[in-house]
């Protein structure tokens, strides 16, 4: 058997693969056309690379199938063991990977096939989505993950999305008003844990600013889709540490709101989920959009929480049965049963209910006059209307928060979340 010259992106080996071929010439000829071939897959997939990070939001679906044509382009064939079923990203992109088997369609082997075909294939798929209508569809990888450079990546647990409340949390202290903004559109507003934070430090400098009336409102279509489930997303070893983290979070969050002494109004522009609706129950005042001819464009009232094997938060337990009664609130936090703003408004969730197309117009207007009236009568009678039931609502977010740590280490809970992420792949 002889040395024969193998291949590979930008570095020449040799292997003992088959014998030499008889003439130097033809052995000439063919290992200039392979390198020629070689170096413009390798132009081309370089080229890709760099194009592909001017596309706009890449489906989850498609950022997979990069993923994949990358890491065989790059690596080979899948060989990394197989991820928990409770890492749902991870275990995604090795299912996309490991679908890919040898991908050898070339007979010819003078460079390794499997990694041409994969850069092959990368190329065009880029080409293909050049030009491609923006997705709404949540990103499922990191940005990255198109363009990965490390082999240990496709190991490791991705690193979380984490935002500084100054981008993803904006706060404006205005005269007499002071507003927290979610400034997420592009994932509808879902609270990650750096923006649960950057709420409570805007309703802490709120309380300590000059302005008695604090506004929260949403930026886009969504006032907030509730908390990112890729909070949960961690390696089973670390989910105790996870449900004991985001239980001591969800308490502070919701302890903050229940001690707020300023005049707290809701601006929900559209649909809210899980704890964006939960925690109205301790608001003063709650607006929201109506648009009776497209429900996709108004404000409804979601707590989907026994479907993804988690239970009520936000003091819901307590302030929906008041609210509403038992069989309303059993409802809405038991059976995921979702309302629309004027439902909510009947349900005693909503105070005022105004049209989409002037929907930011008419709250203005409202905190506006809110605002004219005389802000220590305002603050006082609030702080005695709330006295009776502040201790009571602190004892059950202490409860809501105790069972929702048992609940996020159940293999309920986990199956759940996984067939969340499944249905958006």
């Amino acid at each position: 058997m002889a040395n024969w010259l193998y291949i590979t992106s930008g570095r020449l080996t040799f292997r003992r693969h088959a014998i030499l071929p008889a003439s130097p010439s033809l052995f000439a000829t063919v290992f200039r056309t392979s390198v020629m071939h070689l170096s413009n897959i390798g132009t081309d997939f370089e080229k890709a690379l760099q194009r592909v990070k001017s596309v706009p939001n890449v489906s989850p679906k498609h950022q997979l199938k990069l993923y994949a044509f990358f890491k065989q382009a790059t690596v080979g064939p899948c060989k990394a063991d197989k991820p928990s079923n409770f890492d749902v990203v991870n275990l995604a992109k090795w299912n996309a990977w490991s679908s890919l088997g040898t991908m050898n369609s070339v007979s010819v082997e003078i460079y390794d096939p499997a990694h041409d075909e994969a850069k092959r294939n990368y190329i065009e798929f880029v080409k293909s989505l050049v030009g491609e209508p923006l997705s709404n569809d949540a990103n499922l990888l990191n940005d990255n993950v198109v363009c990965e450079n490390s082999t240990s990546q496709a190991e490791a647990v991705p690193e979380k999305e984490e935002y500084s409340s100054s981008r993803k949390v904006l706060l404006e202290d205005k005269g007499r008003i002071f507003r927290i903004q979610l400034n997420r559109p592009e994932k509808k507003n879902a609270l990650t844990h750096e923006m649960y934070r950057g709420i409570i430090d805007g309703l802490k400098a709120a309380e300590k600013s000059e302005a008695f009336i604090t506004v929260l409102e949403g930026k886009g279509d969504y006032f907030c889709s509730g908390n990112d489930l890729n909070n949960l997303l961690v390696k089973p070893s670390d989910t105790a540490k996870m449900a004991a983290d985001a239980k001591l979070l969800l308490r502070d969050f919701v302890g903050t709101f229940i001690d707020h002494p300023k005049v707290l109004v809701a601006a929900v522009n559209g649909p809210a989920v899980g704890i964006s609706v939960t925690i109205l129950g301790l608001f003063d005042l709650v607006f929201a959009s109506d648009n009776v001819n497209d429900l996709d464009n108004s404000a409804t009232f979601h707590t989907p929480f026994t479907s993804l094997g988690q239970s009520p938060e936000g003091c819901s337990s307590f302030t929906f049965p008041l609210l509403m009664g038992n069989t309303k609130a059993f409802e809405m936090l038991l059976f995921n049963r979702k309302i629309t703003a004027q439902e909510a408004k009947r349900r005693n969730i909503v105070t005022e209910v105004f049209q989409q197309d002037t929907f930011k117009e008419q709250v203005n207007k409202r905190i506006e006059q809110l605002s004219a009236l005389p802000p220590q009568g305002l603050l006082i009678s609030k702080k005695v209307l709330r006295q009776w039931t502040r201790a009571e609502l602190h004892d059950a977010n202490a409860v809501e928060c105790e069972v929702l740590v048992g609940r996020w280490q159940s293999d309920e809970c986990t199956e759940s979340v996984m067939n969340f992420f499944k249905k958006r792949t």
